[in-house]
């Protein structure tokens, strides 16, 4: 627990750690304003293929919508700030040689990475928590509350009573998925020396594999289903009428499985790396 508690002292004594907060806090002002002011262009943009069929009255622009619009904005966003914190958590040691005299003592390494993996990933909690809380407070203050209009392939609106557990349930399956996205950078500041070097490849890493969920080839259709970036939309689903709830729970088992792996192959490398410096 001591060890636990100095890992989270760390995290948070480092001025990068705010940067996600500095910029989560920026972007979601600055929707805001735009939602605000421009509420009617956003609202022409959301129905424009649906008003020759379908006349919309009473407040769509409300805290509901700038809230899952923040969502669609910052999903993407949010793994680079995250890997930017945890891809420097084991190899920022390592550089700094603080790891030699943390050994000579007796202190497990499965204790040291565990508690660095545990730090890490109650910063990611605690960052998707501060986007949760600041976009929907935000948006019921200045915006008030309504019901939700989704538009996908379908357009779907949600009452206004049957939104928070919704929200709740997609923020938790986020919060998985960038758990995942904290996991691989951890395992890659494990295994490299130098903090640019395994933050760098943290977000190639992630960037390739996103890029791959996307392409539609016969050959990568069939190992998506095994990777963690096609798996992280699926918070999405909670804004549907049906909610698939076997794919979200099998969704969920491989962002898991991810994790587990991930930490294992960390604690693997660290306790067998030599570490010289």
């Amino acid at each position: 627990m001591k060890i636990l508690l100095i890992e989270i002292y760390k995290v948070f004594i480092r001025r990068r750690s705010y940067i996600g907060f500095g910029a989560i806090l920026f972007i979601v002002i600055l929707l805001l304003l735009a939602v605000n002011y421009e509420a009617k262009t956003v609202l022409d943009f959301l129905t424009s293929n649906l008003k020759e069929s379908f006349s919309f009255q009473g407040n769509l622009i409300n805290g509901n919508l700038y809230a899952h619009i923040v969502m669609r904005s910052l999903w993407v966003h949010i793994p680079l700030l995250v890997i930017l914190v945890t891809g420097d958590l084991v190899s920022g040691e390592y550089q700094s040689g603080t790891f030699r005299m943390l050994l000579i003592r007796p202190v497990s390494r499965f204790s040291i990475i565990s508690s660095k993996f545990i730090a890490g990933w109650i910063y990611v909690f605690l960052l998707v928590l501060f986007m949760a809380v600041l976009s929907l407070g935000l948006g019921y203050i200045f915006l008030g509350s309504g019901d939700l209009l989704v538009t996908n392939n379908t357009i779907n609106i949600f009452n206004s009573d049957d939104v928070l557990w919704r929200f709740g349930l997609a923020y938790s399956f986020g919060l998985l998925s960038m758990l995942t996205v904290a996991s691989l950078s951890i395992l890659l500041s494990t295994l490299f020396d130098n903090s640019v070097t395994a933050i760098l490849t943290s977000l190639a890493v992630v960037i390739v594999l996103t890029f791959l969920s996307t392409f539609n080839i016969p050959f990568i259709n069939a190992i998506k289903p095994f990777l963690f970036t096609t798996q992280m939309s699926g918070w999405d689903s909670f804004f549907s009428f049906d909610i698939d709830y076997n794919k979200i729970i099998l969704q969920s088992v491989i962002l898991i499985v991810h994790i587990l792996v991930f930490y294992l192959l960390s604690l693997y490398i660290f306790i067998r790396k030599d570490i010289l410096t």
